[in-house]
This record gives structure tokens, C-alpha cells and sequence, in this order.
């Protein structure tokens, strides 16, 4: 088996890695971040303080809260050694 193969196959793993982190993670971040904007809401709603996901800004501060797990996964896995 030459080098280069050797580095290719290498390159191959890691890239499947990442894709299997980032789905695995994105899904999870997905699931925390839509029951925690639904559980804050229940509290803030019996106080009459609630947003609904109509308003603007809502969806997309779930979305980032979201994707926040697969960022930082895949930072974590850049610095690895």
C-alpha cells in the first residue's frame, strides 16, 4: 500500500467522521434547542410574557441555537490531533 493511498484513505475517514458528527449533532441541537424554546415559553407564558414562534427573529434564534452543537463539534474535531 503506497503513501499516498495511506493519506487518501486517511482523508476518506476523517471526512465521514465529520459528516456523521455534524448530522448526529445538528439532529441533538435541533432537539435541545426546539424544547427549550417550548419549555421557556410555557414558563414565560403563565406569567403573560410568552412569544409565540410566529414572531419575528424567533425561528431564527432557534436555528442558531441549533446549529451551535455542530459548530462547535466540528471546531473541536479540527483542533484534535
Amino acid at each position: 500500500m503506497s503513501p499516498t493511498h495511506r493519506t487518501a484513505s486517511a482523508r476518506c475517514l476523517t471526512a465521514s467522521k465529520a459528516v456523521v458528527v455534524t448530522l448526529v449533532t445538528t439532529v441533538f441541537g435541533g432537539c435541545v434547542a426546539g424544547l427549550s424554546f417550548a419549555l421557556t415559553q410555557a414558563v414565560h407564558d403563565g406569567r403573560g410574557l410568552g412569544v409565540p414562534l410566529s414572531h419575528p427573529g424567533a425561528a431564527r434564534v432557534i436555528v442558531a441555537s441549533a446549529l451551535l452543537a455542530p459548530v462547535c463539534a466540528l471546531t473541536g474535531m479540527a483542533w484534535a490531533p
